[in-house]
């Protein structure tokens, strides 16, 4: 078997906290989650391999339902975040398939984004194939000027001058003395990558405290001193990577799909 240069996953977790099943909900007769496999299917270079991690059989069974060709890997429900699920989906992959992982990165894409722009998520995909030299990186836009800053579901972002995040949070930050400045925050996307050994040793880190305040795992790196480097995407569409968390979200997405 050739070695990819890369391995994508989509965690999926089926019992979601604030919105449970919501990776089944139909959104213009398609699962939430075939929507996802579909969009991020599209982006995949071809030296890159697509894992789907699951928790249930009911999630599996609707992959094969809807003909998705792809590696379908069973994680267990217990896993404590979609990143420990990622982890546990490449070391089973790697290890079956007797793969060498010390040059190997992997990529985690939001499983609850269902209008994923394909050729955004390539152009992110192509950046952390070219650089050799960064161990962690995400995806960001500037902030839109009709978006909340107040909304505490959209993270922001706030980054140094080598393009390496600061801080994240729900809140809007940095603060602004006055009102007519430009927005310095980002809007934070969901998409990740890492090397996979700085991979394994984030997910072997106990949960920080920054992050449990903010819900926000990529706190966990910033307070143990890691860089996390951002790729900063300005003609993305926030809404092509709107994230389903809540029942207004889900009825979101479906008038999109209707207008």
């Amino acid at each position: 078997m050739k070695k990819p240069s890369s391995i994508v996953v989509l965690p999926f977790r089926l019992k979601s906290e604030r919105l449970p099943e919501k990776i089944l909900e139909d959104i213009g007769g398609i699962p939430l989650m075939i929507r996802a496999i579909k969009a991020t299917s599209s982006a995949l270079l071809e030296t890159q391999v697509l894992l789907v991690a699951v928790d249930s059989e009911r999630s599996a069974e609707q992959i094969k339902k809807h003909g998705m060709n792809v590696e379908v890997i069973m994680t267990q429900p217990s896993c404590p975040s979609g990143t420990d699920r990622v982890f546990k989906a490449v070391q089973s992959y790697t290890k079956t398939h007797g793969l060498d992982t010390s040059h190997l990165k992997v990529i985690n894409v939001q499983g609850d984004m269902p209008f994923v722009n394909s050729d955004v998520l390539r152009s992110f995909f192509e950046t952390v194939e070219k650089n050799k030299t960064e161990s962690y990186f995400t995806l960001a836009c500037p902030w839109p000027t009709a978006l909340d800053r107040s909304d505490i579901s959209k993270v922001k972002c706030i980054l140094n001058a080598q393009q390496h995040a600061l801080y994240f949070s729900r809140s809007p930050i940095p603060h602004q003395a006055d009102s007519t400045s430009k927005t310095l925050s980002l809007l934070h996307i969901g998409a990740y990558a890492y090397k996979y050994e700085f991979l394994e040793r984030f997910c072997n880190l106990a949960p920080s405290p920054l992050e449990l305040s903010e819900k926000l795992e990529q706190l966990r790196a910033l307070e143990n001193g890691f860089k996390l480097w951002v790729k900063v995407d300005q003609d993305l569409n926030p809404d092509e990577f709107h994230g389903i968390d809540t029942a207004a979200d889900l009825q979101w997405a479906r008038n999109r799909i209707e207008d």
